[in-house]
């Protein structure tokens, strides 16, 4: 049966303590998926409640969760995956969706780091650079777009857990990772292994390219529209125009005409 412990808060110390059941349950299920096949089962003897948690698949069973719990669709059929033995120890699973922005749950030595850290940087330039580099190799880049990092991982979801034997925390929370070290060693292990998954599955690739071109025309149009609504602002502030007239949207003369009344 293995150790069985018992523990009770001192109310001298905790005063008075209320379990957070839910926080609890969560806590332990995010365990089973961290360490596939381990069988965890919570018992609420006060509501009677009994779950087992255990997955073989882990984290790829976590990410496919989380991604369907928080309502989005995947662009791509084939999840990737990875799995690092070389010290520290990852294991990474992602996949792109229609989520705007970026969603990356990230653990040390099985905790939530909340705040993020170094092992996070390091996933995020890895990814950048995968995808990057498949864009420059295979010439994917439209004239006249300009793609930042934040384009390239528009839609990531990311399940990232890092065992370290000397983790530096910030803070006593323990919610984000310091080590300096973890964000190369993560960069370069995800930088190649998801180039080398692109390469193998083009189709996939494609997709999250196409995914950051669209974002990319989606951040430019969206600073175009305020730029404009700037504009107009500061012309009918500064001549008094009435809200019928509208500012020249052209910036060639040929194309423009003055009116003085």
């Amino acid at each position: 049966r293995g150790t069985t412990i018992y523990f009770k808060p001192d109310p001298e110390i905790f005063g008075s303590t209320k379990f957070d059941t839910k926080r609890i349950r969560e806590t332990l299920e995010a365990r089973a998926y961290l360490h596939r096949g381990l069988k965890i089962i919570y018992r609420d003897r006060v509501k009677g409640v009994t779950d087992t948690f255990q997955f073989d698949a882990g984290i790829k069973a976590y990410l496919e969760k989380l991604v369907k719990e928080r309502g989005f669709k995947p662009t791509h059929d084939f999840m990737f995956y990875q799995e690092c033995e070389e010290e520290p120890r990852m294991e990474v699973a992602l996949q792109w969706t229609d989520e705007p922005g970026e969603y990356i749950r990230s653990y040390v030595n099985g905790v939530y780091t909340r705040d993020g850290g170094t092992h996070e940087q390091g996933l995020r330039t890895g990814v950048v650079r995968a995808v990057r580099n498949y864009i420059d190799i295979h010439e994917l880049q439209p004239r006249g777009v300009s793609l930042t990092p934040d384009d390239l991982r528009e839609g990531l979801s990311a399940v990232l857990s890092v065992y370290h034997l000397d983790p530096q925390f910030q803070g006593q929370t323990k919610e984000k990772l310091n080590n300096p070290e973890v964000s190369s060693h993560v960069a370069s292990s995800v930088g190649a292994n998801l180039e080398l998954y692109f390469n193998s599955n083009p189709t996939t690739a494609k997709a999250v390219v196409a995914r950051a071109i669209l974002a990319s025309k989606a951040r430019r149009a969206s600073r175009d529209a305020v730029l404009q609504v700037k504009r107009k602002t500061a012309v009918s502030h500064r001549l008094n125009l009435p809200g019928k007239l509208a500012d020249c949207e052209s910036t060639r003369p040929a194309k423009s005409e003055l009116f003085i009344v």
